[in-house]
């Protein structure tokens, strides 16, 4: 029985720093974790949980990819019952990366995690369209990074890593214009809390995965999350940076009801994703 779901996952951290993000990442800052995926999948099994784990390509931005959709869709498959895969493409590649989406699908990756800082993209240009339409035509959701983020952090000029692109704001306007687009703003931090549930309250087909312990977000994102957005939150506890048990444990500390709470913990994701 699956206890929970936690839609937002980061690849082992080895991974992030070991395949070209030195420059990005200081790996004295990352909080440890898994450095395989097997003792990933073990980590979640030991909990009744299901972790979806993501790709990452930045390889335009940044340097050369993470961990790309073909070595993710290969580390997790001895892991089925434990890992799902979303995909990931560099949105720089223009037609290239609506190929390499339909490929993703193709593999049996349930969705396409984007990182706008990261990947230094405004996903208001027309230049990368093709990207939603494609998803909206494959009818696979998308997960993506709102929030502040680790990559450049601390350093002079945030090694030009920009936030501004990560303003939730940003998916209204894609949203807007593809109303069979499921979007999953995941990772939602400060100043944006309230921005994401001004979006995910007027568009249906917005979706909510805050960062952070829930019970220390603020007031609104915590009414929301138990109340009249409840059937569009999911789990999203970042991990390695939070704890699957330590959201876990936050969310019950804000009382949802029965209903709710399943919902939340894994319901939401369940129909979703189409699992």
């Amino acid at each position: 029985m699956t206890s929970f779901i936690d839609i937002h996952v980061h690849p082992p951290t080895s991974v992030l720093v070991d395949d070209g993000f030195r420059a990005y990442l200081d790996p004295d800052d990352l909080p440890a974790g898994p450095i395989d995926f097997g003792e990933l999948a073990d980590y979640y099994g030991e909990r009744d949980g299901v972790a979806f784990v993501h790709a990452f390509d930045a390889g335009s931005a940044l340097g050369s990819p993470a961990l790309t959709n073909e070595r993710l869709a290969r580390s997790i498959a001895p892991f089925f019952d434990r890992l799902i895969g979303l995909g990931c493409v560099d949105p720089h590649r223009g037609e290239g990366g609506v190929v390499a989406a339909h490929d993703a699908h193709r593999m049996g990756l349930k969705g396409l995690f984007f990182h706008p800082p990261a990947q230094q993209f405004d996903p208001t240009g027309r230049r990368f369209a093709p990207l939603w339409d494609m998803a909206e035509e494959l009818a696979i959701p998308v997960v993506v990074h709102c929030g502040t983020t680790a990559f450049g952090a601390g350093r002079r000029g945030g090694s030009r890593v920009r936030l501004d692109v990560a303003d939730p704001l940003n998916m209204d306007r894609v949203a807007s214009t593809r109303p069979d687009l499921d979007i999953v703003l995941a990772g939602v931090t400060p100043p944006w809390e309230e921005a994401a549930i001004a979006v995910a309250t007027h568009k249906a087909n917005v979706h909510l995965a805050p960062a952070g312990r829930p019970d220390r977000l603020g007031a609104a994102m915590r009414d929301a999350m138990t109340g009249p957005l409840s059937a569009r939150v999911m789990m999203g506890s970042g991990f390695p940076f939070l704890a699957p048990d330590e959201w876990l444990e936050g969310w019950a500390a804000l009382k949802p009801t029965d209903e709710v709470d399943a919902a939340v913990r894994s319901g939401n994701a369940k129909a979703l994703f189409r699992l």
